[in-house]
């Protein structure tokens, strides 16, 4: 089970983990409870503002562009960024100078 996995392989040294999901692309039947034990959902565990002080972040879109990654830019972090989306300030970042981009199909 990828639960198991998770504990006993990552746990250990980093924290990370899915903390939601959107809710409203659940059809009607969908038991968004199974689905958050199935996937490892823990829900939120901290605030936005905190996770600014971590070395690294991640940051991925989901059904729309990010609307936390300009903030990620300006914390401590170092900012790894998955994103299909182009943002009005995009042409102003150098990649790995400002972030690290990501392959969106890893």
């Amino acid at each position: 089970m990828w639960m198991d996995f998770y504990t006993l392989a990552i746990q250990p040294l980093h924290n990370v983990g899915i903390t939601c999901f959107a809710k409203t692309l659940c059809e009607e039947d969908c038991n968004c409870t199974v689905v958050m034990v199935e996937y490892g959902i823990r829900g939120a565990s901290q605030a936005w503002e905190e996770l600014y002080h971590f070395k690294y972040t991640i940051n991925v879109d989901g059904t729309t562009f990010s609307g936390r990654y300009l903030g990620l830019l300006r914390s401590d972090s170092l900012a790894f960024k998955s994103t299909i989306f182009e943002e009005y300030f995009n042409n102003w970042l150098r990649p790995f100078e400002h972030y690290i981009p990501v392959k969106a199909d890893l």
